[in-house]
């Protein structure tokens, strides 16, 4: 096994179920546009219980870009993936 990081490709953004009292995180499947890979984000639930609402952070546009403000915010419904 390597010990090298590999760089996030920018078409394959991930979404990750963190299960804390399991200390898991597994892949979840969505459909839908997807964001660019953001970090340093916040996220919060949406009025209706069923959304994840992430926005701010910084967007990674690659390895030789520098990264840039997050000004969009994005909705998972954690019941469809949509």
């Amino acid at each position: 096994m390597s010990s090298e990081k590999k760089a996030p490709v920018l078409s394959e953004q991930q979404f990750r179920q963190i299960v804390a009292a399991a200390r898991t995180h597994d892949q979840v499947e969505t459909s839908g546009e997807s964001p660019s890979w953001i970090y340093k984000h916040s996220a919060r639930l949406a009025d209706n219980g069923q959304s994840i609402i992430i926005g701010a952070g910084e967007r990674w546009l690659g390895n030789d870009l520098p990264s840039i403000e997050n000004t969009d915010s994005w909705a998972l419904n954690t019941l469809t993936g949509e």
